[in-house]
C-alpha cells in the first residue's frame, strides 16, 4: 500500500514539473516598460495600468506610486510587456467607495465604486491611448489623462 501511495505522489509531482515545464515554454519575450501616469498636470498614484497587446494575446499590468510612476509585469515582477502596439487602460477608484471598504449595515445595495480617473480610460473598447512597446529601444512612457 505504501509503494502505491508513493508511486501516486510521484506522478502527481511529475505532472505538475511538465506543467511549469509548458508554462514556462508558452511564456512571450519581453522588455521592461516604465512610465508615469499624468491627470491635469499632476501624478496619479494608486491607478491600475494594464496595457493588452494587439498582436500577442498576453496582457501586462503595474500599480503607480505616489509619483505616478508604474512598472509592468508580465509574468515576474517588472519584466515588462511584449514587443509591439497595446492598448491601454488606467484605472483608480476612490478606496472608499470599494466593496471591501463598505458597511453593508449602512446600505441597502452595494454602491458602485467611484472612478477617479476619466471613465473613458477604464475600458479598452474606449480607452484611445496605444503605446508601442519595442525590442531596442527605452520603454520609458507618459500616459496623459484627459477629462
Amino acid at each position: 500500500m505504501r509503494s502505491v501511495l508513493l508511486g501516486a505522489v510521484c506522478l502527481v509531482l511529475a505532472g505538475c514539473g511538465a506543467a511549469e515545464d509548458q508554462w514556462t515554454a508558452n511564456q512571450k519575450t519581453t522588455y521592461p516598460v516604465q512610465g508615469v501616469v499624468m491627470q491635469e498636470g499632476a501624478p496619479v498614484g494608486g491607478a491600475t495600468v494594464m496595457f493588452r497587446s494587439e498582436g500577442e494575446q498576453v496582457a501586462a499590468s503595474g500599480v503607480t506610486d505616489d509619483e505616478g510612476r508604474f512598472q509592468l509585469t508580465t509574468y515576474d515582477s517588472n519584466d515588462g510587456a511584449v514587443a509591439g502596439t497595446h492598448q491601454v487602460i488606467v484605472q483608480k477608484y476612490d478606496p472608499k467607495t470599494l466593496p471591501e471598504n463598505v458597511d453593508f449595515d449602512e446600505v441597502d445595495e452595494v454602491p458602485e465604486p467611484e472612478m477617479l480617473t476619466p471613465k473613458q480610460y477604464a475600458d479598452f473598447s474606449t480607452s484611445d491611448l496605444t503605446v508601442e512597446v519595442t525590442a531596442d529601444g527605452e520603454n520609458e512612457v507618459t500616459l496623459e489623462l484627459k477629462p
